[in-house]
C-alpha cells in the first residue's frame, strides 16, 4: 500500500501560528519595557560630617564661646534650592568668590526642604537644622544672614543681597578693618589680628 498523503492544515492554522508568534514576541518586548522604565532606587547623599570644619563645628554642635573664628559664614535659607531668590544669590556670589576668599566669606545653604550645603558639600539634616534655629528668623520665606567672627549677626535681609552691599557691611566691621591695617602695615595676612574683639 502507498503512503497516505498528508493533509494539509489550511491557512486558518498558519495565521494562528503566526499570531502566537507575534504575542510571544509582544509580550516578551513588553516586559523589556517594563525592565527599562525601573528606575533604580537613587543613591544616597554623602553627608559633610559636622566635625569636617571647624567653623560648621563651632556653630553647629558646640556653643560660641568667645573664641575668634576664622570665617564669616553667609547664609541663605530658603523653601528649597530651587527657590528664584536662592538661585539669584548664589549667582552673585558665585561672580566675585575671590572677593569672598579675601574676606574669608563661607557660603551656606539651608534649605526646608532638599539637600542643604555647607561650603558646596551636603550637611547632615541635623546640622542644617542647627544652623536654622540658631540664625534663622523665620518670618519669610528666604533670608540672607552674615554673620562675624564673633559669632554675631552683621546682616539679615529678606531679599537677595547684591555685591556690593555685601562687601560694604563687611569692610565697615571693626575685625576686618584690623586684618586689613595688620596686611598693610606690619605684613601680616588675613585673619592675622590677634585680638579679634567685637564686631568681626
Amino acid at each position: 500500500m502507498g503512503k497516505r498523503p498528508l493533509k494539509s492544515r489550511g491557512p486558518g492554522v498558519a495565521v494562528a501560528a503566526g499570531l502566537v508568534v507575534l504575542m510571544t514576541v509582544g509580550s516578551g518586548c513588553n516586559e523589556v519595557a517594563k525592565r527599562r522604565r525601573r528606575k533604580r532606587p537613587p543613591e544616597p547623599v554623602p553627608m559633610l560630617p559636622d566635625d569636617a570644619d571647624p567653623s560648621l563645628y563651632a556653630f553647629v554642635e558646640a556653643p560660641y564661646g568667645g573664641e575668634r573664628l576664622q570665617t564669616r559664614p553667609i547664609m541663605i535659607y530658603a523653601e528649597s534650592p530651587g527657590h528664584p531668590d536662592a538661585l539669584e544669590q548664589l549667582a552673585i556670589l558665585g561672580s566675585d568668590l575671590g572677593a569672598l576668599a579675601e574676606r574669608e566669606v563661607i557660603i551656606v545653604q539651608v534649605y526646608g526642604s532638599g539637600v542643604s550645603r555647607y561650603r558646596g558639600q551636603p550637611m547632615a539634616p541635623s546640622s542644617a537644622k542647627s544652623w536654622h534655629d540658631r540664625y534663622r528668623a523665620g518670618r519669610w520665606p528666604f533670608e540672607v544672614v552674615l554673620v562675624g567672627k564673633d559669632g554675631g549677626v552683621k546682616l539679615r535681609r529678606p531679599r537677595v543681597v547684591e555685591m556690593e552691599e555685601l562687601l560694604e557691611v563687611i569692610e565697615a566691621l571693626p575685625v576686618r578693618r584690623e586684618e586689613v591695617y595688620q596686611r598693610e602695615h606690619l605684613g601680616e595676612g588675613v585673619g592675622g589680628a590677634a585680638g579679634g574683639g567685637p564686631g568681626g
